[in-house]
């Protein structure tokens, strides 16, 4: 099976070349670039490439799997190249799993991909941060973008800090410890010299390319910054192979850096170029060496590990992936594509390379069906991802390929199903206990960003906080848009309320968890979503029978922050420190955008004339985008989740994505049982928001509503008995 898997992947790898490379205009660029320096960029890239398999070698032993270097290397090349097939981490994790099987340990292997990608993220964005602090100390260039990086790192910094520092109990830092102190922490050590060097190779050859393209000049402190920004992006798990991505973070990248964004395209092409004959190159050394030096497959007996370090570390990533997610979901940045904006997420390489992780665990122990509070939800999921599918294929037949489609609809699916499962295995493996950590880590992050846009409101010139999408008054944390905000705040504000504190508690433990509550009331009330007021308060009511002292204390405590905020600004505004307009005014409440009404008119008349199965995904935008008017006097997505679903998905699609959830909210609000089970009463909360919210705004995208839902949807402490029994524990 093995050898049909590598065919397989060769052929729909060179498919994929020929469709999405222009092969004749790309050997023409290429000749075009000096020869010395382009033979130098190959030569590291193959060099990052060999000593990523030296890495997956080194991370196997760790695991108590020993792969012989020839074997590694051989694996590694095919898992790339199945990478470029099959959507990055994707098909990387799954190739290794079967080029592997009968050598090594298969959960190894997934694990051992998933740390490799988190690992090599990690390094490079802490590179790409001290770029930008040395080209910020040294060089002057664009110091709006500059600060809103450096402001989005020290938010996750703080706050993951005061989540370690103020609210991990003793066990869970004794457990930090012992991964890291053990034998298999220290060889981290090792693994993260190697990426160092991989890193470093890579870097290479892009200044090589650099250099080849525009001569020695261009080699600066500004050019390393960029190059290591479009290495950061091409790393994100959402490409296939990197390609487009790395093109577009490299334009991106170098005119941030105030150089030629044409010269950062073209060295994103030739690195992505070089990667494939580096390939090529290895493939041949590898044929040559099994036909002179054939390998007896028999002899690599698999051997399994007595130390455990796979269930420890699927126990660890269960209570840990969920709350650093939840902490990096409240920073994303807006990554310039062909047809606008691609919304990316700071949590969404973590939240793919780990729900794809878990999403083997479970589906290997035989949980999947299990791990769900209904079966059917299995079926729910299946469905709704059918139906985009089959609404892409319908716009695709249509009016043709559109990026929007492809990259902002039909391939953010998998995102969020990666952040559904993220919070499901959380419930599943730790039940409340992993709960209460996920809440405490949305404590530190609401307490640290509330102090810190309020401050940067205050003393920041208007360049900050265009670039941080502050101009306005209306509060936005670093979402880049005060509903996206308020929707956030909202469906998060079930973990504070319903896991920390006790229905018992009485005088400061009743002030003290009605704290946190109390300022995301505050904070919803400072982006002046109005949509958010209906579901707030939809919220206070189902609290009031939850909790009615709780909730009585985070309303006073909430209204106790927005007039000290009201009060403080206007004294620091007399006296001539800060900005007046820091904080939300009564009249930012009554604008109401074109756009809006435009959409929602739009929307009906695309549904009346498809009802059935819609006109297809992106045929909204596609409509607008023809208009040729000026972007404020159109709109480009629907401002309705329902309606956007009934213009291009059609009746079929409506029933099929809104139908179950509507089902089971319905029954379980009936049976009364959500005034006692905080799961049932999360669950009818965030479905909701979304309703109540959906209404107004497109929310059907929103990553925290999908995490959510895992979270309540799961079966507490369902997959502990499975974890235990991996087959190497």
């Amino acid at each position: 099976m093995a050898k049909s898997i590598k065919i397989l992947v060769i052929l729909i790898a060179i498919s994929a070349v020929f469709l999405f490379v222009d092969v004749g205009e790309s050997l023409k660029y290429i000749s075009g670039i000096d020869f010395f320096w382009l033979f130098i960029s190959l030569v590291f890239v193959f060099l990052n490439q060999f000593l990523s398999s030296i890495r997956f070698k080194v991370f196997l032993r760790m695991f108590g799997q020993e792969l012989d270097l020839r074997r590694a290397h051989a694996v590694n090349v095919y898992s790339i190249l199945a990478g470029m097939a099959f959507f990055n981490f994707f098909g990387q994790s799954v190739s290794r799993t079967v080029l592997v099987k009968g050598i090594a340990d298969t959960e190894s292997s997934v694990l051992v991909t998933a740390l490799e990608r988190v690992f090599s993220l990690a390094i490079l964005v802490i590179a790409s941060m001290s770029a930008a602090f040395f080209v910020l100390g040294r060089i002057s260039f664009d110091y709006a973008p500059g600060l809103m990086l450096l402001s989005m790192f020290l938010f996750v910094i703080m706050s993951l800090a005061g989540v370690y520092l103020f609210f991990l109990t003793k066990s869970q830092k004794n457990e930090l410890r012992l991964v890291f102190s053990s034998g298999f922490g220290r060889g981290f050590i090792t693994i993260i010299f190697i990426i160092m060097l991989m890193h470093s190779f890579m870097l290479g050859a892009y200044i090589a390319l650099i250099v080849g393209m525009a001569g020695l000049d261009v080699l600066t402190a500004k050019a390393v910054f960029a190059a290591l920004l479009t290495m950061l992006g091409a790393s994100f798990p959402i490409s296939f192979g990197g390609w487009g991505v790395r093109e577009v973070s490299a334009g991106f990248a170098f005119r941030t850096a105030n150089i030629s964004s044409a010269l950062g395209v073209g060295a994103g092409i030739g690195v992505g170029l070089l990667t494939i004959i580096s390939l090529a190159l290895n493939f041949f050394i590898i044929w040559v060496l099994n036909f002179f030096i054939p390998q007896n497959d028999e002899k690599f007996a698999r051997k399994r590990s007595n130390s455990g370090y796979s269930r420890r570390l699927i126990l660890f990533l269960g209570w840990v992936v969920a709350p650093v997610v939840l902490v990096l979901m409240m920073v994303q940045l807006p990554v310039p594509i062909s047809a606008g904006n691609l919304t990316v997420n700071l949590a969404d390489p973590l939240a793919i390379v780990a729900g794809m992780t878990f999403v083997f665990v479970i589906i290997q122990r035989g949980a999947w069906r299990d791990i769900w509070f209904d079966p059917r939800v299995n079926w729910w999921l299946a469905g709704s991802a059918f139906v985009i599918l089959l609404s892409y294929f319908i716009g695709y037949l249509q009016f043709g390929y559109l990026a929007w489609a492809l990259y902002n609809r039909l391939l953010g699916v998998g995102i969020l199903f990666s952040y559904i499962v993220v919070g499901a295995f959380l419930t599943a493996l730790w039940g409340e206990f992993g709960i209460r950590t996920a809440a405490k880590s949305v404590v530190s992050a609401v307490v640290v960003l509330f102090i810190f846009e309020y401050w940067l409101r205050l003393y920041f010139d208007s360049s900050v906080l265009v670039a941080l999408n502050w101009s306005g008054p209306r509060w936005s944390g670093f979402l880049a848009n005060p509903n996206s905000y308020a929707f956030f705040l909202l469906s998060i504000l079930p973990l504070p309320f319903l896991f920390l504190g006790d229905r018992n508690s009485n005088g400061h433990r009743t002030w003290k968890y009605a704290i946190v509550p109390g300022m995301i009331f505050a904070i919803i009330y400072l982006t002046a979503s109005r949509a958010a007021f209906g579901a707030a308060a939809f919220f206070i009511f189902f609290f009031f029978y939850v909790d009615k002292k709780k909730t009585i204390f985070s309303l006073l405590f909430g209204l106790s922050c927005v007039l000290l905020l009201y009060g403080l600004t206007e004294v620091l505004t007399l006296i001539g420190d800060g900005h007046l307009m820091s904080v939300a005014r009564s009249k930012d409440f009554a604008i109401v955008q074109n756009d809006r009404i435009l959409s929602m008119v739009e929307g009906w008349r695309m549904f009346l004339a498809h009802p059935l199965f819609g006109a297809g995904l992106g045929a909204f935008y596609k409509s607008q985008s023809d208009l040729a008017l000026p972007l404020a006097e159109r709109a480009l997505i629907i401002h309705n989740s329902f309606l956007w679903i009934l213009a291009e998905a059609g009746l079929f699609g409506f029933i099929v994505i809104f139908g179950p959830p509507i089902i089971w909210g319905v029954r379980t609000f009936l049976n009364m049982k959500w005034r006692t089970d905080p799961y049932l009463c999360g669950f009818l909360l965030i479905l909701a928001n979304a309703s109540i919210m959906g209404m107004a705004h497109e929310l059907m995208y929103q990553r925290v509503f999908w995490l959510m839902l895992g979270i309540f949807l799961a079966r507490p402490f369902v997959m502990r008995k499975n974890v235990n029994q991996l087959s190497h524990s």
